[in-house]
C-alpha cells in the first residue's frame, strides 16, 4: 500500500468514525441576575440563620443564551434552601423562562462568605440545564440583606476535546509514523 492510499484510508476511517459519534450540543453561555424577597429560616438574624425560603423571585437581567424572554421582571421559581449545613445537590433550585427556553439550575455546592446580623453572602457551583444544550457548570452568588435579597449566577465555559476524537487522531498519527519508519527501514 503506498502512502497516498494509506492517507486516503485514514481519512475515510476518520470520516466514518466522525459520522458514527453522537452529536454533542453546545454549552450554555451567558449570565442571569435574579432578585426577590426571602424569609429567614432558623436563627434570629442573618448572622445565625440556617436557610431561606423565597416567596417572590424575578429575573432582572440576562445575557448570551440566557437573555430574557420578555421585558423584566420575569417571574422565576427558587426552591427553599438550607445552607448551614448544605445537603446537596439540590435539583431544579432555580427555574426561569429565557428567550431560548426554560433554564433550570441545579445547586451543587454552597460556601458561606461574609456574614453579619444584616448581611450574608453565599456562593458556590451548580449545573445549568436547557433543552438543546449540554449541561453546563456554572457559579453563583447570593447576597442577602435586611432589606431583601438578590441572587446572581453566571456560567463558566471550558472547552474540552472529546476523548474518542483525541484517541482516533493519536492512532492515525502513530500509524503514519510506523508506516514511515517501515518504509525508511526497507
Amino acid at each position: 500500500m503506498n502512502f497516498k492510499s494509506l492517507v486516503f484510508a485514514a481519512a475515510v476511517a476518520l470520516g466514518m468514525a466522525t459520522v458514527a459519534m453522537p452529536a454533542s450540543a453546545a454549552s450554555i453561555n451567558g449570565s442571569i441576575g435574579l432578585t426577590g424577597t426571602y424569609t429567614r429560616v432558623g436563627g434570629t438574624d442573618l448572622s445565625n440563620n440556617t436557610g431561606f425560603t423565597f416567596p417572590t423571585a424575578y429575573a432582572l437581567t440576562g445575557s448570551g443564551d440566557l437573555a430574557l424572554a420578555s421585558s423584566p421582571p420575569v417571574p422565576a421559581t427558587i426552591l427553599d434552601l438550607t445552607f448551614d449545613p448544605f445537603s446537596g445537590p439540590l435539583t431544579g433550585f432555580i427555574t426561569v423562562p429565557v428567550a431560548l427556553g426554560t433554564l433550570s439550575f441545579d445547586l451543587n455546592s454552597v460556601t458561606i462568605g461574609s456574614r453579619t446580623g444584616t448581611d450574608l453572602t453565599l456562593d458556590g457551583t451548580g449545573t445549568l440545564h436547557m433543552a438543546g444544550y449540554d449541561p453546563t457548570p456554572g457559579s453563583w452568588n447570593l447576597t442577602a440583606n435586611s432589606r431583601g435579597s438578590s441572587f446572581v449566577f453566571s456560567t463558566a465555559l471550558t472547552s474540552v476535546p472529546e476523548p474518542a476524537t483525541l484517541a482516533l487522531m493519536g492512532a492515525g498519527l502513530a500509524g503514519l509514523a510506523l508506516r514511515r519508519r517501515r518504509k525508511a527501514a526497507a
